[in-house]
Formats: structure tokens, C-alpha cells, sequence
């Protein structure tokens, strides 16, 4: 199940799982939402039968400085990033103890270690204590449920473009220099 807020590009990653072989079905859902979860869930269930595997990879970055950044941008930054991956864990993690299996995958980020003084850093690290604490320690391991967390390193995508100009406002060295190029 491929799920997204955006359900063209939902439906557009199912696309290219289908061309290359694969069997998946998108779904239309906000992560800050429990019953959007809840919907997932079920979904899901109706359509393949079970919760394998969970990647929990909602998030979005900032893009004021922590020290002019609103309330309203930092909630929807914590929504999103920390809730949004604390209530889609919570919602399969129900289904994968009643199944006795499952593999969830939280996506946190590189910009804990990165030189980008943005609000990234709290919520990576907080995405990976949301994988801590929906393991409960080694709970999941009688049940055969493992709970990881992955940090990509950063890459040059199209959010990429605007980077020069906000790294500059943070006294950074461009945006070669926070992706690590050069070093």
C-alpha cells in the first residue's frame, strides 16, 4: 500500500511498482490524522491481508530559522515528523502483534550531524525515539517485530534549489557543503 497526502503521487509510485512487476494499491491519508491511520490499517487489510512491513517515512523540514520560525510552522513540523510517524507505528503496530511478525522502518535524518541549524536535528532524533519507545526495549522480539531506524544521507533533490539561499542565511557554506560534497 503506497500512501500519501497527495494521491497522484501515491498513485503515480504504484505506477512504476506495477511496470516493474510488482502488485501495490495506493491510499489517500494525512499521518497527523489517527483516524487516517486507522484507514490505512483497515485498507490495507482488506486489500493484501496483513501488515509486513511499515516505512515510515513522512516528513518535511523546515523552512524558517528556529529563532523566526512561527508556532503554527513548528506544530506543523512536529506533526508531521513526530506524531505523523508515532501514529502510523501505533495503528500497524497493533495488526503485527496480533499477527506475530512485522518490520517497521522509521526514516530519521542525516541533519542531526549536519551543519544546517534548522529544526531538523530535533526532529530526526526525536522520529528515533518514537522507534525506541513503539519497540518497548526488546518486546518485539518474542513477537518477531523489529523496529529500526535509517538515516539517508542527504540528497540533491529538487528541495535542494532553494537551499543556497537559506543556507547563506544560516552562515553555511552553500549547499554543497551541508550534503557533505567535497569532503
Amino acid at each position: 500500500m503506497v500512501v500519501s497526502r497527495n494521491s497522484r503521487d501515491a498513485r503515480g509510485v504504484v505506477e512504476e511498482i506495477t511496470a516493474a512487476g510488482g502488485t501495490a494499491q495506493s491510499f489517500s491519508a494525512d499521518v497527523t490524522k489517527r483516524d487516517d491511520m486507522k484507514a490505512m490499517v483497515d485498507a490495507t487489510l482488506q486489500a493484501f491481508g496483513a501488515i509486513h512491513v511499515l516505512c515510515a517515512n513522512a516528513g518535511m523540514f523546515p523552512s524558517a530559522r528556529l529563532e523566526s520560525m512561527s508556532e503554527a510552522d513548528f506544530d506543523t513540523v512536529m506533526d508531521t515528523n513526530l506524531k505523523g510517524t508515532f501514529l502510523s507505528v501505533q495503528a500497524c503496530l497493533k495488526q503485527m502483534q496480533v499477527q506475530k511478525f512485522g518490520r517497521v522502518i522509521l526514516t530519521s535524518s542525516i541533519t542531526v550531524r549536519s551543519q544546517v541549524t534548522r529544526v531538523g536535528r530535533i526532529t530526526a532524533r526525536a522520529r528515533r525515539a518514537v522507534g525506541i519507545h513503539a519497540h518497548g526495549g526488546n518486546r518485539g522480539g518474542a513477537l518477531r517485530i523489529t523496529v529500526n531506524a535509517i538515516m539517508p544521507g542527504n540528497i540533491a533533490t529538487e528541495d535542494w534549489k532553494t537551499w543556497p539561499r537559506i543556507l547563506a542565511q544560516d552562515g553555511g557554506g552553500g549547499a554543497d557543503a551541508a550534503l557533505g560534497y567535497g569532503r
